[in-house]
């Protein structure tokens, strides 16, 4: 009797396990492609309090869903009879409006910034894919309808610049990725705040990549990230461009 009753008790454990499982598999699934409720009632509400403060209290919620594919919420807002569209994800709020304006200011600073360095060292333009920023703001409830007394987060991609100085040694070589990035971001100026950046610099001795989240970018942190790539790794215009500053 008490062995059935062990049996038995066993079987409602294992049963009960597997219905939590399953459930807790489902719910795994669910929440991966549709979000779930309270992450939503939150990004919806951050996203209200920013809309109403930087634009207007006359705002109409349509609708708020999340958005798989990056991994973030998407409220829909008519402010003034038009929809705008505001994402939420880790307590940061994307605003096209906020990223184009420092989008355009960064292209115009950007010109003043290059001339800084010698000829020997080019940047691509900002018109191109390859140097730009990315910019969020943080949802700390403490917003303005200035865009530049936002609390903002950026990100710095300085994907083409080349280095044709052909006696430079090579542990100038390894530190000048870092040492451009730096003087390029205090060039700009206070006006941005630049916390990521992704960076691709190629000179005789190579291709250097400094990748970096979420951190403040001091010299150190950029040296501290600069990494050379192998060999395997270069494309061939990179390379070419290699072999014609060894040519003595």
């Amino acid at each position: 009797m008490i062995m059935k009753r062990n049996k038995k008790a066993l079987f409602v454990i294992i049963m009960t396990t597997g219905v939590i499982l399953i459930v807790g598999f489902i719910f795994l699934i669910v929440n991966a492609f549709a979000g779930n409720p309270v992450s939503k009632s939150i990004a919806k509400n951050k996203i209200q309090k920013y809309v109403q403060t930087v634009y207007s209290s006359d705002i109409q919620f349509e609708k708020t869903y999340y958005f798989a594919k990056e991994g973030l919420y998407i409220s829909e807002v008519k402010i003034y009879d038009k929809i705008n569209k505001f994402g939420f994800s880790s307590n940061m709020i994307g605003d096209s409006n906020v990223k184009n304006y420092f989008k355009e200011l960064f292209e115009k600073d950007c010109i003043k910034a290059c001339k800084i360095f010698t000829d020997n060292i080019y940047i691509e333009s900002p018109e191109r894919i390859f140097t730009s920023i990315s910019t969020g703001v943080v949802a700390d409830g403490n917003y303005s309808s200035d865009f530049e007394k936002l609390n903002i987060q950026q990100k710095l991609y300085l994907m083409g610049i080349r280095n044709s100085y052909k006696e430079i040694s090579e542990d100038d070589s390894k530190q000048m990725a870092a040492k451009i990035a730096k003087q390029f971001i205090d060039e700009l100026g206070s006006k941005y705040n630049f916390k990521s950046i992704q960076m691709i610099y190629i000179d005789k001795f190579g291709v250097y990549e400094i990748i970096i989240d979420n951190k403040t970018l001091t010299l150190d942190e950029l040296l501290k990230h600069t990494k050379k790539r192998d060999a395997n790794e270069i494309g061939e215009e990179e390379k070419d461009f290699i072999e014609r500053l060894n040519i003595t």
